[in-house]
């Protein structure tokens, strides 16, 4: 398993912070939110640090990693997605500008 890779894909959701000192000296903390979910440390190796942290994730998220959803523009006046730049969809706009 590439633990770098996974941890990668993991950091889009959680913040993880890994401190490296040694054998029996490796620790990792957890956030979400700026929230402190778990950390423990005292392994013997990096790896097991990043082991950890990708095994309490996982098991956080049964179903899997779910990318986050990116924020869209919205219309103002019925919610649908619009353009960068825009307030009102066509259709919205077009109601607001015809009077209608």
């Amino acid at each position: 398993m590439d633990l770098l890779g996974e941890i990668s894909k993991w950091a889009r959701i959680y913040e993880f912070q890994f401190q490296f000192w040694g054998p029996g000296r490796n620790n990792v903390f957890i956030e979400k939110g700026g929230i402190r979910l778990t950390d423990s440390g005292g392994f013997d190796t990096p790896d097991k640090a990043i082991e950890f942290a990708l095994e309490y994730v996982n098991k956080q998220n049964p179903s899997g990693f779910k990318a986050p959803v990116e924020e869209v523009n919205r219309c103002l006046w019925c919610g649908c997605k619009i353009a960068e730049g825009n307030d009102l969809c066509g259709e919205c706009a077009c109601e607001d500008d015809c009077g209608a």
